[in-house]
C-alpha cells in the first residue's frame, strides 16, 4: 500500500520538520565555524591591509549682493544710494553646476599640482602625503611636452647612500642626485628637496594628464544644494584617503570659485571705467578748447555780464533748453559708444551709462558674458577651436544688434532735438534784438555747458563705477570650512565584521543546501516511508565490522538484537518447522549478504538452530563476509544441487564452520543460467528438506529490482528482509520497492535500513550499545575523532 503523500499542515508537524530540518545543518556546525573563522581572519586581514577612507565636508552660502553686511554695507549702500543695480540672485542649481566644471576644477588642479601625487611606503600600506609634506618633489621642466597630455607616469625612488636610486619600472634601477636633469616619457624632469631631507621606506611618486586628474576629482567631490528650496546654502561631500588632501581639495575648489566670480566683476568694473577715463580726456580737451574761445571773445568785445540782457529769454526758453541738452548728452554718449564699438571690437563695453533704453542694457550685458567666456577659453584653447570662433560669431551678431539698437535712438533723440529746435527758432526774432556780442557769448556759453555736463556726466559715472567696485562684496560665506571625520567610513570594522560572518555563514549553508536538495539518495527510515507504508524491522548501524564477535555489545551487535525482536513479531512459530527469512535487496551492494551473516549469529546465540543459505548465485559474498572464502574449494554448493538431481541436501551442507554455531550452504560456481537452475524444482527440495532439521533458515537470495530470481522463489519465504542501505540507494528506485509490496510479489515483506548513521541521519550520538556506545568496536578515541571528520568531509 502507497504512503499518502499529502503532508499535515498542524503546528506540531511543521515544528518537527523545522527541527528535522535544522539538524541536519547543525550536524555540519564544524564547517560553519571553519567557514566563518575563514570569512573573518580575511575580512581583518582587509581591514589591516584596505586603505583608510574619510568623509569630508563643507558647507558655504551664496551671498545675496542687495544683503551685502559687514564692513562692506556701508560701502554698499552708498552704491545703491549713487543708483548702482543690485544683480539678481544666483540660483543654487546654476552655480552648482559652475561648481562642478571642469573649468574650476582645473584651476583647482593647477593651483595644488594635484595631477602630482605622492605616497610613502610604510610596514603595510602606503599614504598619501602633500606636495608640501613630501621629502623630495618633481618638477616638470617641460610643461609643454606631448607626452604630458596622453600618458601617466610614476616613479619610485628610495634612499642610497647620498644620493637616490630612481625606479621607473623599465628594469633598471638609477642612481641619481637632486637636481639632476631626467630624460623621461613625460619630458625632463628633476627632484628637489622637500619638506623632510629623509624618510623610511620607498617614495612612489605618480604623474597622470591634468584632465584625468580633474574628472577623478569631479567624480570624487559631491555637491548638493540645502534641503530647504529658498536656501542659499550648498554642501560639499568628500571621501579621500587623506585627510589633509581631502580638507585641501575643498577649500581650494571654494577659494577658485569664488576668486573667479570676483574676477568676472571687476574685469566688467574694469573695463567700463578705461571707457569713461579715456572719454574725459577728450571731453576735457574740448572743454579747454570751448573756455579758450569765451575768454577770447570776451577780451575783444569787451563784453563782461550780459545776464541781465538775457534773463527774459533764459526764462522763457529754460525747459526746452534743459530738455535739448539732455538729449544732445545723450546723442553724443551715443555717438561715443558708437566709435567705441568700430574701434574695440574685442573689448568689454562699458555698462550704466544711463541710457533710458534697456534694451542697448541688456544687450551689453549679454555681450560683456560673452566677451567673458571668449577671454577664459583662449587662456587654453587658440582663437581657431570651434568654440571660440562660435562665441567670436556670437558677439558680433550682438555688436550688430547695440549698433542697430543705439542708431535707433539716435533717431529718436534727434527727431526730439528737431522738435526742440523748431521751438527755440520761434525765439530767433529775440536774439536778432539781441546785440551780436551777446549772441556769440550765447552761443559760445551753450557749447561750454553742453561740453562741462558731458564731462560732469562722466566724472560721476566715474565715481559710481569705483564705489561698485568697491562695494562688491564676497560673492559667497563659508559656514564651515572643509572638515572630516576622525574615524574612516571604509572599512567600517563592524560593517566588515557583519558581512564576514554572513559570508561565512551562507558559504556552507549554501553549500549544504546543494547538496541536501541535489542528493538522491536514501539516508532513513523517514526517506522510505515517505514513499511507501511498509514495515520497517530495524536500523543497522555503520561498523568496522564485516560480523559481529562473541559476547559483542557494540551498535551492530544490538541492532541485530533489535532486528532479531522485531522479526518474532511478524512471523508465527510453527512446531516442527523451521522459520524461512529470505534477504533480499533492490541493486547490488546494499549489504543483503552482509545482514543475512549477522542476523544468522545473533539467531544461533540462542541456542537455536540456524542454516544460512547463499542463494545469490550470481555475485555470492557469503563466504566473503564469514572470513571462510578457502571452502569453495572443499565443499560444493546451490549450483551443484540445482544441477544434480540425485544430489542430496547433507551433500552441500557445512556444520558449523569456524566454530560458528550455525550452519551453511554456500551458492557454489557462479551458473550461466541461474533463473532456470532456480525454476527447476530443486530449490524447493532444498528448502522442504531442511526445515524439518532447523529453527531458521536464512537465505541470501539475488537483488529482486535487477533480476527475477528472487520471485521465482518467494513462495517459499515466511518473511521477506528487503535491505536498503542509507546514502547508497538512490530515492527514485524506491518505487521499484513500492510496487513489489503492493503487487504481493514478495511474502511477508518487511525493510531493513543498513549502513545507517545514527550521529547524522537522526540527530543524537549515542545510538546502540548503551554504556559502549562505537568505542565497543574497537575504535579508540583518537581513531573515531578522526574518522568523524573524514567521514563528514569525504560523505558522499
Amino acid at each position: 500500500m502507497v504512503r499518502n503523500k499529502a503532508k499535515s499542515d498542524s503546528p506540531v508537524d511543521k515544528a518537527l520538520g523545522f527541527r528535522l530540518i535544522l539538524e541536519k545543518y547543525l550536524h555540519y556546525w564544524k564547517w560553519f565555524i571553519l567557514s566563518i573563522g575563514v570569512s573573518l581572519f580575511i575580512g581583518l586581514l582587509n581591514m589591516r591591509y584596505s586603505p583608510r577612507i574619510y568623509a569630508l565636508y563643507a558647507k558655504i552660502l551664496l551671498q545675496d549682493e542687495k544683503k551685502a553686511s559687514g564692513d562692506m554695507a556701508g560701502l554698499s549702500e552708498l552704491a545703491n544710494l549713487a543708483g548702482r543695480s543690485s544683480s539678481s540672485a544666483a540660483y543654487v542649481n546654476d552655480q552648482i553646476q559652475i561648481l562642478h566644471s571642469r573649468r574650476i576644477m582645473r584651476k583647482v588642479v593647477d593651483a595644488n599640482n594635484f595631477h602630482i601625487t605622492y605616497f610613502l611606503q610604510g610596514l603595510i600600506r602606503e599614504n598619501e602625503v602633500l606636495e608640501k609634506e613630501s621629502p623630495v618633489k618633481l618638477v616638470i621642466l617641460q610643461p609643454n611636452h606631448e607626452g604630458l597630455l596622453k600618458r601617466s607616469y610614476q616613479v619610485i625612488l628610495r634612499e642610497s647612500g647620498d644620493g637616490l636610486v630612481y625606479d621607473d619600472k623599465s628594469g633598471e634601477n638609477i642612481p641619481i642626485r637632486l637636481g639632476d636633469e631626467i630624460n623621461s616619457p613625460i619630458g625632463k624632469i628633476k627632484f628637489e628637496v622637500g619638506s623632510s631631507s629623509s624618510w623610511k621606506g620607498d617614495l612612489r611618486i605618480s604623474y597622470i594628464p591634468k584632465e584625468i586628474a580633474v574628472d577623478i576629482l569631479r567624480s570624487k567631490v559631491k555637491i548638493v544644494p540645502n534641503k530647504d528650496v529658498l536656501s542659499f546654502a550648498i554642501d560639499f561631500v568628500l571621501q579621500y584617503p587623506s585627510r589633509e588632501k581631502g580638507k585641501l581639495i575643498l577649500n581650494s575648489l571654494i577659494e577658485q570659485y569664488n576668486k573667479d566670480a570676483l574676477e568676472d566683476k571687476s574685469k566688467v568694473f574694469k573695463s567700463t571705467t578705461d571707457f569713461i577715463n579715456s572719454r574725459l580726456r577728450l571731453v576735457s580737451k574740448s572743454l579747454n578748447t570751448t573756455d579758450s574761445r569765451m575768454e577770447q571773445f570776451k577780451t575783444e568785445n569787451k563784453t563782461h555780464n550780459l545776464q541781465t540782457e538775457s534773463k527774459q529769454y533764459l526764462e522763457a526758453g529754460f525747459l526746452d533748453e534743459a530738455a535739448y541738452k539732455a538729449h544732445q548728452v545723450q546723442y553724443e554718449v551715443l555717438e561715443m559708444l558708437e566709435k567705441f564699438i568700430d574701434e574695440e571690437p574685442t573689448t568689454l563695453l562699458p555698462v550704466n551709462l544711463g541710457f533710458s533704453d534697456q534694451a542697448i542694457i541688456d544687450l551689453i550685458k549679454n555681450h560683456n558674458q560673452l566677451q567673458l567666456e571668449r577671454m577664459e577659453l583662449l587662456q587654453s584653447a587658440k582663437k581657431d577651436n570651434p568654440v571660440i570662433l562660435r562665441l567670436s560669431h556670437n558677439i558680433f551678431a550682438l555688436r550688430q544688434n547695440i549698433r542697430d539698437a543705439i542708431q535707433n535712438l539716435k533717431e529718436i533723440i534727434s527727431a526730439n532735438t528737431r522738435m526742440y529746435k523748431i521751438q527755440k527758432d520761434n525765439y530767433k526774432n529775440r536774439y536778432d534784438v539781441l546785440p551780436f556780442q551777446e549772441r556769440r557769448i550765447k552761443e559760445i556759453s551753450r557749447q561750454q555747458k553742453t561740453i562741462e555736463s558731458i564731462y560732469l556726466f562722466l566724472l560721476q559715472k566715474l565715481e559710481e563705477n569705483e564705489i561698485n567696485l568697491a562695494a562688491t562684496p564676497s560673492h559667497l560665506k563659508i559656514v564651515d570650512d572643509a572638515y572630516g571625520t576622525w574615524n574612516p567610513v571604509s572599512p567600517r570594522k563592524t560593517l566588515v565584521l557583519s558581512i564576514s560572518i554572513l559570508i561565512g555563514f551562507i558559504i556552507p549553508f549554501t553549500v549544504l543546501y546543494a547538496k541536501f536538495n541535489l542528493d538522491v539518495k536514501v539516508h532513513n527510515r523517514a526517506d522510505i516511508l515517505g514513499v511507501i507504508d511498509i514495515p520497517i524491522v530495524g536500523d543497522v548501524p555503520k561498523s568496522k565490522h564485516e560480523i559481529q564477535q562473541n559476547g559483542d555489545r557494540s551498535s551492530l551487535a544490538e541492532a541485530m538484537r533489535i532486528l532479531k525482536t522485531n522479526i518474532h513479531f511478524l512471523t508465527q512459530e510453527k512446531s516442527s518447522l523451521a522459520q524461512v527469512y529470505f534477504v533480499t535487496s533492490t541493486i547490488a551492494g546494499e549489504g543483503k549478504s552482509y545482514i543475512a551473516s549477522n542476523l544468522a549469529k545473533i539467531l544461533s546465540m540462542s541456542d537455536s538452530r540456524v542454516l544460512l543459505i547463499g542463494a545469490d548465485i550470481r555475485s555470492p559474498k557469503i563466504l566473503h563476509y564469514l572470513g571462510l572464502s578457502y571452502l569453495r574449494h572443499q565443499y560444493k554448493g546451490i549450483s551443484d544441487f540445482l544441477i544434480n538431481p540425485k544430489m542430496k541436501a547433507d551433500e552441500i551442507l557445512i556444520k558449523e564452520p569456524n566454530q560458528l554455531k550455525f550452519d551453511l550452504i554456500y551458492s557454489g560456481y557462479i551458473a550461466p543460467n541461474p533463473a532456470e537452475l532456480l525454476m527447476n524444482g530443486r530449490f524447493k527440495e532444498l528448502i522442504s528438506a531442511v526445515k524439518s532439521k532447523y529453527d531458521y533458515v536464512l537465505v541470501d537470495t539475488a537483488p529482486a529490482g535487477l533480476v527475477v530470481d528472487t520471485m521465482l522463489l518467494a513462495e517459499l519465504a515466511d518473511l521477506t528482509l528487503y535491505v536498503v542501505r542509507a546514502n547508497y540507494l538512490d530515492k527514485r528506485m524506491l518505487p521499484v520497492m513500492s510496487e513489489i509490496y503492493s503487487k504481493k510479489k514478495l511474502n511477508n515483506m518487511a525493510v531493513v535500513v543498513n549502513d545507517v548513521d545514527f550521529q547524522y541521519d537522526y540527530g543524537y550520538g549515542y545510538g546502540y550499545g548503551y554504556g559502549y556506545g562505537r568505542q565497543n568496536d574497537g575504535e579508540n578515541f583518537k581513531s573515531a575523532f578522526w574518522r568523524k571528520w573524514m567521514n563528514m568531509l569525504f560523505k558522499k
